[in-house]
């Protein structure tokens, strides 16, 4: 007989294996802090469940939503990971049906994989059946699927319902304060983001709500100093690079904002993609507008996860006026 060592309804399933339980858990703990080092730790994590315990369920659900979040963070191809998150969800719900977070994951592949948003709805409604209390099930229904269609308010409340039950959960907070920044709530995008920088001073994604809130806000120098403190901090990571690209170039500064993206390019020809909407987003900032909406089409050609944002992101409030930006919308299936 199985037994289950479970904090949440998807954890410990299907495994007798306490190591295994306990990598998992480790995995789960590096997924959900978002960065490069904190991706590699997971990854690394949920190997070891795996190779303890091929049928663990629970962590190939994990290992989905691993492959989910690296494409959202630009560290990889997205046409490469999300079909091996299908594949990992898939796996997950053949050997347990009732797995929330896979369905949950292969509603993220159905929504920024194929974009199809029927689809992605069946497969968020049956997670939420399910589950509707985890962060795997909330968090991509939220980020992926609500948002993406202007449903920001929902979306909002589906995170607040998440934080109450998580208050120190980084992701949680920075799903928050990401989506306040979308609803053009700055000051609290802000506050929120600085709370998180309390618990975790060196968080990625608290540095980029706030830069992108002092950047709709005209508080360049700010956005600078902060732009400048995560690029030194995450040195391997392409997104802080396009922040400090695109304020240095609203602030006034496009032979600096030139110099980065020139940073960003010999990266991306180091590791062999080309993040597409990093680079678009500095050419928005220099308002090279044809160059950017060439960069965002190959974007949404590469299903990255970002780009599901366009239609809600103030960053592309400029773009907005530019003969294909509603093409680009009805290429994902948002317009």
């Amino acid at each position: 007989m199985k037994v289950s060592f479970a904090t949440s309804p998807d954890t410990g399933k299907q495994t007798t294996n306490v190591a295994a339980y306990e990598a998992l858990l480790q995995a789960r703990h590096h997924l959900y802090k978002f960065s490069p080092d904190s991706m590699t730790r997971a990854l690394r994590s949920l190997e070891t469940a795996l190779s303890i315990d091929p049928d663990y369920a629970a962590a190939l659900t994990s290992m989905a939503m691993y492959y989910c979040r690296l494409a959202e963070m630009g560290a990889a191809n997205a046409t490469e990971t999300l079909p091996r998150a299908r594949a990992a969800a898939q796996r997950a719900l053949s050997l347990d049906g009732g797995m929330a977070g896979a369905h949950a994951a292969l509603g993220v592949v159905s929504a920024v994989g194929d974009y199809d948003w029927a689809e992605a709805g069946n497969h968020f409604r049956r997670a939420l059946e399910l589950d509707s209390v985890s962060a795997e099930v909330i968090a991509p229904y939220a980020v992926y699927y609500l948002k993406p269609q202007g449903r920001l308010e929902e979306a909002l409340d589906e995170l607040k319902r998440w934080l109450q039950r998580d208050p120190l959960s980084i992701i949680a907070r920075n799903d928050c304060a990401w989506n306040l920044q979308m609803m053009r709530q700055h000051e609290d995008c802000v506050a929120m983001a600085e709370e998180t920088l309390n618990l975790e001073p060196n968080d990625g994604f608290s540095m980029f709500c706030i830069i992108d809130a002092r950047l709709a806000q005209e508080r360049y120098t700010e956005a600078i100093v902060m732009a400048e403190k995560a690029a030194q901090v995450h040195q391997q990571w392409i997104v802080p690079l396009a922040f400090l690209g695109i304020s240095y170039a609203r602030s006034g500064r496009p032979a600096d904002a030139r110099r980065v993206m020139a940073e960003m390019h010999a990266m991306s020809a180091k590791s062999g993609y080309l993040h597409a909407n990093a680079v678009a987003a500095v050419h928005v900032a220099l308002g090279e507008m044809d160059m950017a909406a060439d960069l965002l089409d190959q974007a949404i050609e590469q299903r990255e996860l970002i780009i599901t944002n366009l239609k809600v992101w103030p960053l592309y409030d400029d773009f907005r006026s530019h003969p294909r930006y509603s093409a680009l919308l009805k290429k994902m299936n948002l317009a």
